[in-house]
């Protein structure tokens, strides 16, 4: 008997993880990526694994992302060991600021229901985060969340190409998706910039660029947001945590002693120039999430086009008409 071949569109984390699981299966899966791995929003981001910073209430979506968090240590010990490259994964807690009445209101709130949930989760006053990370700026309370991980996302990339590789799967840089084929109401294959590939399943995880894969039975509801990064040398006070406030602006540490500072959201098409506009937002940001930051070294700046939805929930799944095409984008 033949092994099952399947296409993926995308080595992002979700192209790659969908292909490295396949692999493990003794499947044959060819990964199509028009650039590099992770060259998207996955290596442009800041790597921060913080599911309770994001949640707004219980729901079946914080569910699917704790549960990813919580298969991290294993999914990184597993990449490093195929392609070996750290990932510097950790678990060292997130402080986010509370500047506001209403902001302190919020976070005790959520600490109820995130412990109801069984999670942990803590109101601290000033002095309590500060000895957990000195350096803080003016908040009236910070939420702390110990749980909250990372990986250096930039070592992601070339990590996850080594990987897919190790595992046999057929990794064509370069190659870029144009089109679904399909053969009496199911996937037939892809059609290629290198031509056509005879496939028997396809899986549609090209970020951004997912809707623009011809031939799906539906139009995706996905959209690039451009998302700005700064990375700076932070000076004499070590940064520790990750710390954020509730405006989407964050520090994230780095194993090297710097840190990543961002982010924008901005409906700039899928245009990923850096500005200096964008990059100044981020720096007034975390001048005040930490003071010591207003003479900080800026090192590099980039920029990466998260993959937004419509309704904010990811595409995950086959397709209800088309046998063999299946989703995993838009998160």
């Amino acid at each position: 008997m033949s092994r099952l071949r399947v296409g993926v569109i995308g080595a992002g984390i979700a192209g790659c993880s969908v292909a490295l699981a396949l692999a493990r299966r003794g499947v044959a899966v060819t990964i199509l990526e028009r650039r590099q791995p992770a060259a998207g929003a996955s290596g442009a981001s800041a790597g921060m694994l913080v599911p309770q910073y994001e949640a707004q209430r219980s729901s079946e979506l914080l569910s699917l992302a704790l549960g990813a968090r919580a298969v991290w240590p294993a999914f990184a010990e597993r990449l490093e060991s195929l392609s070996g490259r750290s990932l510097h994964f950790r678990v060292a807690g997130m402080l986010v600021a509370n500047r506001s009445e209403s902001e302190h209101a919020a976070a005790i709130a959520a600490v109820e229901w995130q412990r109801a949930e069984g999670l942990e989760a803590e109101v601290l006053e000033p002095r309590a985060a500060g000895e957990l990370q000195p350096g803080l700026g003016e908040a009236i309370s910070w939420l702390w969340l110990p749980d909250s991980a990372q990986i250096e996302a930039q070592a992601l990339g070339p990590a996850l190409g080594r990987a897919v590789e190790a595992t046999g799967c057929d990794l064509r840089v370069g190659v870029e998706a144009r089109g679904i084929l399909a053969r009496s109401g199911r996937v037939a294959g892809v059609r290629t910039t290198g031509g056509p590939l005879e496939l028997d399943a396809v899986v549609v995880a090209g970020g951004s660029w997912s809707p623009e894969v011809t031939g799906l039975p539906r139009r995706l509801p996905v959209r690039p947001v451009r998302g700005q990064m700064l990375l700076c040398r932070i000076g004499p006070v070590p940064l520790r945590r990750l710390v954020a406030d509730h405006a989407g602006r964050y520090l994230v540490p780095r194993a090297d002693g710097t840190a990543l500072a961002g982010s924008t959201m901005e409906e700039a098409g899928f245009e990923e120039r850096v500005t200096p506009a964008g990059l100044e937002t981020i720096r007034e940001a975390v001048t005040r999430l930490a003071p010591a930051l207003a003479t900080a070294e800026r090192l590099d700046a980039w920029s990466g086009l998260r993959p937004v939805t419509e309704d904010g929930l990811p595409i995950l799944g086959p397709d209800p008409e088309l046998a063999g095409l299946h989703y995993a984008t838009g998160y």
